[in-house]
């Protein structure tokens, strides 16, 4: 038996165009300026099975997958998950699923899996957090401190048994946003923090990262400290460090990448300079995300070594970094 709700209709997001966009770059962009959001929904499942990293119901013999999997699951995928059920089962009363398979990175994490428990949590009653006991070790599972809800591991080896399971939908696809959602995140984060009056400009470096470096860091880096910005590598700090830092910021730089999440912990009206990979018209992630936060998004394209954003290392064009740097000192 399931009940479904629907928390927030399908709507249309908005967002302010980047700041130093130049005609010739708005291809890039463009189709990111008005973007329909997807209704988001809360479906409450009784007697329900996790299978490892998905969800069934046997007596309408059903799979939630589209909660589970980003890109859904194969009939032999299911398949293969169905063996679970010859095994012994871990019971559980009553549970909620936030996560999908890519969750287990920090952007995904803070950006799709968050939101849904911030829409979950007005029916959350004695309900525990389901996570496979994979995330025990994962540092930002920290953040979930700031909801105060009971976290249950499980193996997922073997199947749970859950009599009363709470799934809410992703409130955006991927790399989109609902704006109300995501600014409800970032308070919840901000609520309890020391009140400090924002200064500082920061630059998130990739030079421990195993890729997508910039092969003229050393460069990069005396040019943005003879502006006044510091210089951190985020994968240093625990979870609790990286948001008191930001919470401190007005300015963030950095390549594509985890570390811009951070701006999620930025006051509003920040500044956010994405140095990206020549003609990607794909990974607006943070674009999206920047506008949504009310943040000024800046963008700076370069050279790189690949076409895919994923994996390229890029050299900066500097002469052109100093001229955006001046801009949005000017601003």
């Amino acid at each position: 038996m399931t009940d479904v709700l629907l928390m927030i209709p399908e709507h249309y997001s908005a967002r302010q165009k980047p700041k130093n966009l130049s005609k010739e770059d708005e291809i890039l962009f463009a189709h990111q300026f008005l973007k329909k959001i997807p209704q988001t929904t809360l479906e409450k499942v009784i007697n329900a099975n996790i299978l490892g990293d998905c969800i069934f119901n046997f007596s309408s013999f059903k799979f939630f997958a589209k909660y589970t999997h980003v890109e859904g699951l194969s009939a032999w995928q299911k398949f293969l998950r169905l063996r679970f059920l010859l095994l012994p089962k871990f019971k559980i009363n009553k549970g909620v699923w936030i996560i999908d398979n890519w969750s287990y990175e920090y952007f995904h994490w803070l950006t799709d899996a968050l939101p849904r428990l911030i829409v979950a949590e007005e029916y959350i009653e004695n309900h525990e957090i389901l996570l496979p006991s994979k995330f025990r070790k994962s540092p930002y599972v920290d953040s979930l401190k700031a909801f105060n809800f009971n976290i249950s591991f499980f193996n997922s080896k073997y199947p749970v048994s859950v009599k009363e399971l709470i799934i809410p939908s992703h409130t955006a696809p991927t790399g989109n946003y609902n704006k109300d959602v995501i600014n409800k995140l970032r308070k919840r984060f901000n609520q309890n923090s020391v009140k400090v009056i924002p200064s500082k400009k920061i630059f998130v470096s990739r030079g421990k990262a195993r890729f997508r470096k910039i092969s003229n860091e050393a460069e990069v880096i005396r040019l943005v400290m003879s502006f006044g910005y510091e210089v951190h590598y985020f994968e240093d700090y625990s979870f609790r460090d990286q948001v008191s830092l930001m919470q401190q910021a007005t300015h963030l730089i950095g390549l594509h990448g985890a570390g811009l999440t951070n701006m999620l912990f930025m006051p509003e009206n920040g500044k956010v300079l994405e140095l990206r990979n020549a003609n990607d018209d794909h990974n607006n992630c943070f674009y999206a995300l920047a506008s949504d936060l009310g943040h000024e998004y800046y963008y700076l394209l370069n050279q790189g070594d690949a076409a895919d954003t994923h994996f390229v290392n890029i050299t900066v064009r500097t002469e052109e970094l100093a001229s955006v740097l001046q801009q949005i000192d000017n601003d």
